[in-house]
């Protein structure tokens, strides 16, 4: 017995997952989701490349080290303590209610230990370049057996903990020691990815994972240069997504509304938020977030999937496909986009245009079970019942839990 077309209810938090029943679109709910093991080693991003990882393992233990700023009051700090003011202290205290204490304080002995490990580091070695400077965290890091990822937590405390960091939680610990020492450094948000920027007024470099990229790399991969991010912007972010995982989907939405309150133009929060308000049946709010996100980035394939989704929920098929179309002309190979568009020409009884669609999916992914009973649903309205058996029975080998 075969159940109704399903569409992909996987809107989009920072790790992608899918699940969902018909009428329930795909939206990609990374917090609480099975797409959200990429693999722990994807360096550079919502997404990271691995062959920039593959430069990252090998070149950055080779970076000189320097002696910074020496003398400078700055690094007089006992044991690596950081100043009062530092803002770090701010952001472990608004990750406590969640980690506890006891692991808030594992994770300020962490960073004390990156930052003595740090300025013994630059003893060693005087007068190197402000990339190398920076270049020299990463390796400290790396010396100390953190592994750079995507991580399943977006909790920068329990990334420390762990020594597991994703993006921004790498870059977090920059930005703490660019305090403590005076780097002129800001965190840049491109879609699904945080990283680095130095610029003094004479010379500007992005940092990303250790490695030292040109604007246009992020042009070419994101379509934008990035935005600059306010720090408690991205806490407060990151909080929002560790609440709903958590199952508090009020207190992600208030995190989320925080956050954008302080960066209106933080798109990630506002897909996190379309997302959360898709679970509260909030589908108008839903809409309204996605929106505000293309007003950033038009070419953001994922926030274009999370608008068709909330528009099928509201029962517009119609916008659904051209929603999902455009995150198709933007990311081709995006799966679960082209799943949901053949299940809303399904829905709009487009069943040559479902059949089409299924089979370029499967052309993409043949182990693609929900495009196997798709398609076997689209072939069934077709009369084709011997095809949609082989569909069926395609999709039953791949995915049983579809039949039950």
């Amino acid at each position: 017995m075969t159940a109704p077309v399903t569409l992909l209810e996987n809107t989009h938090d920072w790790p992608k997952g899918v699940q969902g029943e018909v009428d329930s679109i795909a939206s990609l709910d990374g917090d609480d989701s099975s797409i959200s093991g990429d693999d722990m080693f994807i360096a550079l991003g919502m997404f990271c490349s691995p062959s920039l990882l593959s430069i990252l393992t090998w070149k950055i233990i080779n970076w000189k080290t320097d002696a910074l700023w020496r003398g400078s009051s700055r690094l007089e700090s006992p044991k690596g303590e950081f100043s009062a003011t530092n803002k770090v202290y701010w952001h472990l205290d608004k990750e406590a209610a969640l980690a506890g204490e006891d692991k808030k304080r594992q994770a300020y002995e962490i960073l004390k230990e990156i930052k003595q490990r740090y300025l013994e580091r630059l003893a060693e070695t005087p007068n190197i370049s402000d990339q190398d400077k920076l270049k020299l965290v990463y390796q400290v890091l790396l010396e100390m057996g953190f592994i750079f990822g995507r991580q399943g937590s977006t909790s920068f405390i329990d990334n420390l903990v762990s020594k597991q960091l994703d993006c921004d939680t790498s870059s977090f610990i920059v930005r703490a020691l660019a305090e403590e020492f005076g780097w002129p450094v800001h965190l840049i948000a491109v879609p699904e990815h945080v990283f680095v920027r130095y610029g003094d007024g004479k010379e500007a470099f992005n940092i990303d994972f250790g490695i030292i990229l040109p604007n246009d790399y992020y042009v070419k991969k994101y379509n934008v240069e990035g935005d600059l991010l306010r720090y408690e912007a991205i806490v407060y972010g990151n909080l929002g997504l560790a609440l709903k995982a958590k199952g508090d989907v009020d207190g992600a939405i208030e995190a989320y509304n925080k956050a954008l309150e302080i960066y209106p133009r933080y798109a990630d929060a506002w897909s996190n938020l379309s997302t959360a308000k898709l679970k509260t049946g909030d589908v108008d709010g839903a809409i309204e977030a996605c929106k505000y996100a293309l007003e950033t980035y038009p070419r953001y394939a994922k926030i274009w999937f999370n608008l068709g989704v909330a528009k099928f929920k509201k029962g517009d098929p119609t916008g659904a496909i051209d929603a999902f179309e455009k995150a198709l002309l933007i990311d081709p190979k995006f799966t679960d986009a082209r799943h949901n568009l053949g299940a809303a020409k399904l829905k709009t009884d487009d069943v040559d245009g479902a059949i089409k669609t299924y089979k370029q999916l499967l052309k993409i992914d043949p182990r693609y079970a929900k495009a196997w009973y798709g398609l076997g649903l689209a072939k069934r309205d077709k009369g084709d019942l011997d095809g949609a058996e082989k569909a069926f029975q395609k999709a039953r080998e791949l995915a049983p839990s579809l039949f039950k």
